[in-house]
């Protein structure tokens, strides 16, 4: 019920930014899905996931295409985005539901009610159930893997076991490569469990470690048949992790203090408190359950944490074990609590047992009631915290996307043929008007050798290409002057805020391509750098009228859900 309850909660964020796609990486999964059923080539052409969520993806939209629940495009349509977030939204439900079922497989059914309920508010899984990404199914898959990992270690060993978890592992794998530890927990299981010696055990074992490549490579068939371009875009990924992100560095060498805090903040202070509670308490129950749980998501932090780059979606998949945690500590307070109540309210009223009808035994009730409504308040205080920001991610979600104000803006007054520079989290008006000459960069204001914007009529930045370099960090002081300079010496004609009531995302801000003569002085910002342009500064008289008016409220209609 829990997972049914948070699949219809989390539901109308599926149309998050509509009717545009909400973040870059889920390009990725739709538009390699509708190609390969344009095309009927099976090679996706991209490495950076592998292929299973791919061809499910590409699976689903075959189906629903001919339905028409889908228009048949040479490129994605709104509506295809829709769906696969609807695929990860129904892979964050079961995930729920696994990890109850594998809380409660390990600790007792209360401990999986609780799972599933700090689950369902945590912040981290819930902000990546509504986005078309694969981290969604690599929890589901790694919880998956788990529950498999547990029957080998407390059920009389049975190939059946091995080769269900040889599939999930597999699966795991095939929507992303760091899921290759999932077989941690399986491999643990085995050596921890009974009958891991001896002849049977060893081929149980080998039937493992064969079928999880031939599982994996049965989802991605092209990392074998185009190994080339597969070798080349993974070490591109590989190389970006070490060499660090703008936006995504730790600062240092590594992650793990980046990595950990994420976890923390995904949970709130209380459910942190409790988690580390839970691994002491599930380790002095049974020291064999607790490692095999820990397994997955410690050496999913142990590999993350050796690169200098960190983003939170890497670590979707280990939430789920943190919370069966949480929910062990969470059951191991209230058991505690319970019984100090219970002792304290035995000690006021004093020796003996009352009478059925009795005031002594209306008041025994009256106090049974007393200690439940205390435990279930205590239950509520660790849950309300990370349940208020996902309310809150919730809300934005739903919020128009600043993105569609600046789409309206820019296709009524930027006139047809006239050449945009634009960020990769801007607008995407070349999607919506292919009679303009557009330019989508990561970063438009690199410089360097020379200024990039020259020759354009219009740029369009995007706060959130600033906010990945506004870090305190020497690397990005190049590009922290280039802002500056770029602002200072533009016009700016129209800009969009993502104030979070109005508009929601990233602010974009649209400046003119040629540098105008700065007639005014510039305020220097909290940091000693220039600012932005003073109210004198302002739109020309020949600027479009609906500049200004676009800084006040979003076009009608922007953002439809």
């Amino acid at each position: 019920m829990l997972a049914v309850a948070t699949l219809l909660w989390r539901l109308p964020a599926l149309w998050y930014a509509y009717p545009f796609e909400g973040t870059p990486d889920e390009w990725v999964l739709v538009e390699s899905a509708v190609r390969i059923l344009r095309t009927g080539d099976l090679n996706p052409h991209v490495f950076n996931y592998p292929s299973l969520d791919i061809y499910v993806l590409a699976a689903v939209d075959a189906v629903l295409e001919p339905l028409g629940v889908l228009l048949v495009e040479a490129r994605a349509t709104p509506e295809h985005y829709v769906v696969a977030r609807a695929l990860v939204l129904l892979s964050s439900a079961l995930t729920i539901f696994a990890s109850a079922c594998l809380g409660s497989r390990c600790f007792g059914p209360r401990v999986g009610v609780a799972t599933a309920a700090v689950l369902a508010v945590a912040p981290l899984p819930t902000t990546f159930s509504y986005v078309a990404r694969v981290d969604a199914t690599v929890a589901l898959w790694a919880v998956l893997a788990t529950l498999c990992a547990m029957r080998i270690l407390l059920e009389p060993p049975r190939k059946r076991d091995y080769v269900l978890a040889a599939v999930c592992v597999g699966c795991a794998i095939g929507s992303k490569y760091t899921a290759v530890l999932a077989a941690l927990p399986v491999a643990l299981a085995h050596f921890l469990g009974e009958g891991s010696l001896g002849r049977p055990a060893w081929r149980r074992l080998a039937w493992f470690a064969v079928l999880v490549p031939l599982c994996f490579l049965a989802s991605t068939p092209y990392a074998l048949l185009d190994h080339d371009g597969f070798r080349a875009q993974l070490g591109f990924v590989r190389d970006a992790y070490r060499v660090g992100v703008p936006g995504h560095t730790s600062g240092g060498s590594t992650s793990y203090g980046a990595n950990l805090r994420e976890l923390g903040e995904s949970l709130g202070v209380a459910l942190s408190a409790l988690a580390v509670l839970g691994v002491w308490s599930a380790a002095r129950r049974d020291p064999r359950r607790a490692l095999v749980m820990l397994a997955f998501p410690i050496g999913l932090v142990a590999l993350l944490g050796a690169y200098s780059s960190h983003f939170a979606r890497n670590l979707v998949g280990a939430t789920p074990f943190v919370a069966v945690f949480a929910a062990v500590g969470l059951a191991s307070v209230v058991v505690a609590l319970r019984g100090a109540l219970a002792r304290l309210v035995k000690g006021s009223a004093g020796a003996g047992s009352p009478s059925a009808g009795s005031p002594r035994a209306c008041s025994a009730s009256r106090e049974r009631t007393f200690v439940a409504c205390v435990v279930a308040l205590a239950c509520a205080a660790a849950l309300l915290e990370p349940a208020s920001v996902s309310a809150e991610a919730l809300r934005l979600a739903r919020v128009p996307d600043a993105r569609g104000a600046a789409s309206e803006w820019l296709l009524a007054n930027v006139p047809p043929g006239s050449r945009v520079l634009c960020e990769q989290r801007g607008p995407p008006i070349g999607v919506l008007a292919s009679d303009r000459d557009v330019k989508v960069v990561r970063c438009a204001v690199e410089g360097r050798r020379h200024d990039p914007t020259t020759g354009f009529d219009f740029v369009v930045l995007s706060d959130w290409t600033l906010r990945c370099v506004s870090a305190e960090q020497p690397e990005f002081a190049p590009l922290r002057a280039a802002y500056a300079s770029f602002e200072a010496s533009h016009e700016l004609v129209a800009e969009f805020v993502a104030d979070g009531i109005r508009l929601s995302g990233d602010s974009i801000r649209i400046y003119r391509g040629t540098p105008r003569e700065l007639d005014a002085p510039r305020e220097p910002d909290a940091l000693g750098e220039p600012g932005p342009p003073r109210k004198s500064d302002g739109p020309r008289e020949t600027e479009p009228r609906e500049a200004d008016e676009s800084r006040a409220s979003p076009p009608a209609g922007d953002g439809a859900r």
